[in-house]
């Protein structure tokens, strides 16, 4: 699961969808690898035990409907203008998310493999924590949640040792390598892996014309590119590097669900908008049948 701040709701629209619509058998997943806002719902689910999916799914939802700004982050004592002056770590204060994080892990454990991205600033290098199943949460998890949520600059990063660690979409958006490394390490040959991709957003590049642009939108234009490029590159080197794995279902947004330079809108409208086109994306990936919706994404990243 791919990073996306709040489209992180789509991503709980896609796996309810598919959690219901599937045999049940077909999303027991073992292995579950998540990044930024794909941590969060890589967590949710993590900490159910394969066959638990459809109670995962009741407890996802429930969050997701309660979630508001607040529960993600707060302004500093004097307002952004605090961490622009460089006063504060960051503009915003997201001692909320590690709130929300605490408590929606409260009194569980993982209960399976469970990959969280994270990029340490100091050097760029891609750093990856995984955590086995277990009885007890461990020590590190909620720092290394909130480490892969933190957003370069608008969140605070979280120092672990020589690392600064800050939102591992700043390098890669999903993690691969770790969902196909763990399925290998339970004794599996690349022929019988199969993996779903669900990635929160860039997968669609709005047109624009010459004269709809401004500073901001420049900037806006900028970010869609990029997401664009990147999120999509991401699905194509996994299909190079391992060519034998079954990527079953890659399903992103049809649409464009967010134009906010920060992903942070968690109001009502916005959150069931997400979660609606999530279900949509799932159910005519399903349709179409395995491998299809992600051919069709693929072909459309081509042609631009």
């Amino acid at each position: 699961m791919s990073g996306g701040g709040d489209l992180g709701a789509y991503q709980m629209g896609v796996l309810k969808t598919l959690i219901y619509n599937l045999p049940e058998i077909e999303t027991q997943w073992d292995v579950v690898s998540g990044v930024s806002a794909g941590t969060l719902n890589g967590a949710s689910l993590a900490i159910f035990a394969p066959g638990e999916e459809k109670e995962y799914v009741e407890f996802a939802s429930a969050m997701w409907e309660g979630i508001t700004a607040a529960d993600i982050f707060k302004l500093w004592p004097g307002g952004i203008a605090t961490g622009v002056l460089g006063l504060a770590p960051s503009l915003l204060n997201n001692a909320p998310l590690r709130n929300l994080i605490t408590n929606v892990t409260a009194g569980r454990s993982f209960k399976r493999r469970f990959s969280i991205g994270t990029c340490d600033a100091n050097n760029a290098e891609y750093v990856v924590y995984t955590y086995e199943p277990s009885d007890t949460l461990p020590e590190d998890a909620v720092d290394t949640l909130i480490a892969s949520a933190a957003i370069d600059g608008v969140f605070p990063p979280v120092i672990r040792g020589e690392r600064t660690l800050v939102d591992g979409g700043s390098i890669w958006n999903t993690n691969i390598f770790s969902a196909v490394d763990g399925c290998r390490e339970m004794g599996f040959d690349d022929s019988n892996i199969i993996v779903d991709y669900v990635l929160c957003g860039g997968q669609t590049l709005k047109k624009r014309s010459t004269d709809d642009f401004h500073a901001l939108k420049h900037l806006l234009n900028a970010r869609d590119i990029s997401n664009f490029y990147s999120g999509m590159a991401d699905v194509e080197r996994s299909k190079i590097f391992y060519p034998d794995v079954n990527f079953r279902y890659t399903i992103a947004p049809s649409e464009q669900i967010s134009e906010a330079f920060i992903p942070l809108d968690f109001s009502p409208a916005h959150k069931q908008r997400c979660i609606d086109v999530g279900v949509k994306d799932a159910l005519n990936a399903i349709k179409l049948g395995e491998g299809v919706y992600g051919d069709i994404l693929l072909d459309y990243y081509h042609a631009q």
